[in-house]
């Protein structure tokens, strides 16, 4: 796996990023586990609240001050309510 390769062994190609280490996740491992309805309510959580925000960073330049840094501003963002449905409990 791509998000594996260590920062020095990389030869030349681009740092994996979260969004990219969520988006083979969810394609790999959520499409043939979750329910149709898990999978496209997971996909709409890290779409809505983690991509916009930390999905640009390098999992190299991950470390827990970021997360939770991340942590503490998400539980100011409102919730996004799509089809009667809140996109983040306990948010809103």
């Amino acid at each position: 796996y791509p998000f594996c390769t260590p920062k020095n062994k990389n030869k030349g190609r681009p740092l994996y990023k979260l969004k990219e280490l969520l988006e083979d996740y969810t394609s790999i491992y959520g499409v043939n586990t979750w329910a149709m309805s898990t999978y496209e309510a997971r996909r709409s959580l890290i779409f809505n609240y983690i991509n916009p925000i930390i999905g640009d960073v390098k999992l190299s330049d991950l470390n827990t001050r970021m997360m939770e840094k991340y942590y503490q501003n998400l539980l100011k963002v409102k919730s996004r309510v799509v089809n009667n449905r809140k996109g983040l409990k306990g948010t809103g």
